[in-house]
């Protein structure tokens, strides 16, 4: 609505209304001080600031929870990954065999642990032999 029909109808009613006064007072008001009109602009500029800050706050705020979930996440894999490492490791350990607890001797033998010993030494035609060898391992 423009604000020449207002004025029109403004106008048209009757002086003796007490209405008239207060609709006259009002656009007299609303027209004359342009400075309202301002600080009704500023201000909702203002809220949307405040909203925006808030929002960004909110946002930094729940990106922030996001990694510390993440980290957290991290974390307990991590701790999971060194305790199976140290599994597999025990798991994986050679026994080691020690010369004072046992004997060695040539050849496999039935129900004995054995083992192939590979060896290179001197000899044949190209000049050195690689060979397998089996051994089988006895308590003393």
């Amino acid at each position: 609505m423009s604000q020449e029909s207002t004025r029109v109808r403004i106008t048209k009613l009757c002086p003796d209304n007490p209405r008239v006064n207060e609709q006259r007072e009002n656009k007299d008001t609303w027209t004359t001080s342009p400075q309202m009109h301002e600080q009704k602009k500023s201000k909702g500029k203002a809220q949307k600031k405040r909203r925006s800050s808030l929002e960004i706050a909110g946002k930094i705020e729940r990106n922030a929870k996001w990694i510390k979930t993440k980290i957290r996440e991290i974390k307990v894999r991590n701790a999971r990954k060194r305790k199976a490492a140290l599994l597999e490791k025990e798991i994986n350990k050679k026994r080691r065999i020690k010369s004072r607890n046992y004997r060695v001797i040539r050849g496999k033998q039935e129900g004995k642990p054995s083992f192939l010993v590979c060896s290179s030494r001197r000899g044949g035609p190209e000049g050195i032999v690689h060979t397998h060898e089996w051994r089988t391992i006895l308590y003393k």
